[in-house]
């Protein structure tokens, strides 16, 4: 640009005229050009400066998607996970119960079984009710009375442990 080019007066505040003079220095322009390249990147959009932000608002957008993508997949494994622990706790739960009804069958046998027999059979109906206490606390975790059946399998469990060591 030369000096035959058209001149504009322009008057601008003082706290403008130093905004504009300190952008200036900070490019290496003169106030001039500094005023000259600010009109062309408003004509442009915004120019090189709006291009950055925009590049950069998508790589944000791009990686916000991407991190939404992963927690959707760990929801739908969480998911997973719950399923299988219910199936798996139905199953505890049924073969718990088939173990208690086969206790119920060996103590109230025609001719008792051996004692060491009923203690081990004690054993098992003991860990089998834990097992029931268990799974119906999981289901119903602010019931008292399965609370408190809980405690008490878990008690008797302890006191058959301490016994055999």
């Amino acid at each position: 640009m030369g000096r035959e080019d058209p001149q504009l007066k322009l008057r601008l505040s003082e706290i403008m005229k130093e905004a504009v003079t300190a952008s200036a220095k900070a490019n290496g322009r003169s106030v001039n050009a500094e005023i000259v390249a600010m009109i062309e990147a408003a004509q442009d959009g915004g120019g090189a400066e709006a291009s950055r932000w925009k590049e950069a608002f998508e790589e944000e957008r791009a990686a916000s998607s991407r991190a939404i993508g992963l927690v959707d997949q760990q929801m739908d494994m969480l998911r997973s996970y719950r399923d299988i622990v219910a199936r798996a706790s139905a199953e505890v739960q049924q073969h718990a119960g088939v173990v208690l009804v086969l206790c119920n069958l060996i103590e109230t046998m025609d001719g008792p079984p051996a004692d060491d027999t009923l203690e081990i059979v004690k054993r098992i109906k003991t860990g089998a009710e834990l097992a029931l206490a268990a799974h119906k606390v999981s289901e119903n975790p602010s019931g008292d009375e399965e609370k408190s059946a809980y405690k008490t399998a878990m008690s008797k469990a302890n006191k058959l442990l301490k016994t055999n060591d």
